[in-house]
């Protein structure tokens, strides 16, 4: 786990404690469950889960996979379905008041969200080769990883290639991790 997500997860359990009154252990995604298709995940459920995808933008294709998925938009229901968040969609600092958005795709949780990807990193004989099946070999085509795959899989504001900083602005990067 990157050093700076530390501190986001960490956050996130102490706002889940002291302000929604959680008393639990941090939820955590195993998404190798979902992999065959992440749809039907309960992680996307809208009344147990996070909401499922985001309303259709037509202009939400994902570039270097060239995919075009059916959401991309605003969530449409779930606990965040009304949530303002006040982040912009780019790099751009200042104030802004917007939605959560997601685009869930199936491809890249298809081919590595599986027990076989997860059994391949933990086999891993020494950090090298851990980090290239977590992180992929930068060729989408032949490895993205089993991380790199959760950013493209959900979509959305946790797959920003203009801005990686706004996956943290979508609940559901946090128990990805």
């Amino acid at each position: 786990m990157a050093d700076g997500v530390r501190p986001d997860s960490y956050e996130y359990e102490r706002v889940l404690r002291s302000e929604c009154g959680y008393s639990g252990y941090l939820p955590w995604w195993d998404a190798k469950q979902d992999g065959h298709d992440i749809f039907t995940s309960p992680m996307w459920s809208a009344s147990h889960g996070f909401g499922g995808n985001g309303a259709y933008d037509p202009t939400a294709v994902i570039q270097f996979l060239n995919i075009t998925a059916d959401g991309g938009g605003c969530l449409v229901d779930g606990p965040f379905k009304d949530t303002v968040i006040h982040v912009g969609y780019t790099n751009d600092t200042s104030y802004h008041e917007r939605c959560i958005k997601r685009n869930i795709i199936r491809f890249p949780a298809s081919r590595w969200f599986t027990p076989a990807a997860e059994q391949d990193a933990l086999a891993s004989q020494d950090y090298e080769r851990f980090a290239v099946v977590l992180e992929g070999d930068g060729d989408p085509n032949t490895n993205l990883g089993i991380h790199n795959t959760g950013h493209m899989s959900v979509g959305g504001d946790v797959r920003s290639p203009s801005s990686p900083s706004l996956s943290p602005s979508s609940p559901a990067d946090t128990v990805y991790r």
